[in-house]
């Protein structure tokens, strides 16, 4: 139960997309300055619950990119005071997305990545073929474009939903977004007690601030 409690947390985590600075808030049921993996379960219960709108026990796309689309609404008005000046059509902090990869795999500047290119740089950053959405044989501007616009439409599972998506049935079951297993609470439960405290989260805090500027503003949620 232990160990179920911990992965659970850390899909909690990955889901939600919350940050170390607000988890304490949203997760100590107690209100006794840490997270226990009894609270991190009831927690993520809920969340798939609050995610599942028609109430089948699935969450597809059109749910989960509509809890995305909350989720960063709500974020940009947190930030709004500490993003002003400092948008520059790149999401908060200039966040690139898929351009990023496009650049560093683009090894002769011709805007389009071969697979022998994308090889060269990849390293665990998913297959070719995941990232050529229209089938042509390279990555290009047009695969990140059309692959965004069917993840902000909710046409398809993106991110983290997708992963969760066990069975590829371009849903999320209850089980699948109850018992998928992460890294997230073993990284934050550094003293590997079982729960994270205060300490622990300020810690966590501290390293999303470091990730992401002095004002500690998330970027923009990439195209997944």
């Amino acid at each position: 139960m232990k160990r179920l409690g911990m992965f659970v947390c850390a899909a909690a985590l990955m889901a939600t997309g919350a940050y170390a600075g607000g988890m304490m808030t949203k997760y100590d049921a107690n209100k006794d300055g840490k997270i226990t993996m009894q609270e991190a379960e009831t927690a993520h219960a809920a969340k798939f619950a609050a995610m599942d709108l028609n109430k089948d026990g699935f969450i597809d796309a059109s749910e989960a990119q509509k809890a995305k689309k909350e989720r960063w609404d709500k974020m940009k008005e947190r930030h709004a005071d500490k993003a002003d000046g400092k948008h520059d059509g790149k999401g908060m902090h200039g966040h690139k997305g898929g351009h990023g990869m496009m650049e560093k795999a683009d090894a002769n500047k011709d805007g389009k990545i071969t697979k022998a290119e994308y090889d060269a740089v990849a390293m665990g950053k998913g297959a070719f073929e995941d990232k050529d959405f229209n089938k042509d044989g390279v990555i290009d501007k047009a695969d990140w474009d059309a692959k965004r616009a069917a993840c902000e439409s909710g046409s398809m599972l993106c991110g983290p939903m997708a992963k969760m998506d066990e069975n590829k049935d371009a849903k999320v079951s209850k089980a699948e977004f109850m018992g998928k297993p992460g890294a997230m609470f073993a990284r934050l439960d550094t003293n590997k007690d079982g729960a994270i405290d205060q300490a622990e989260m300020a810690a966590a805090k501290a390293m999303k601030g470091h990730k992401h500027g002095p004002d500690g503003a998330p970027p923009a949620p990439p195209a997944q």
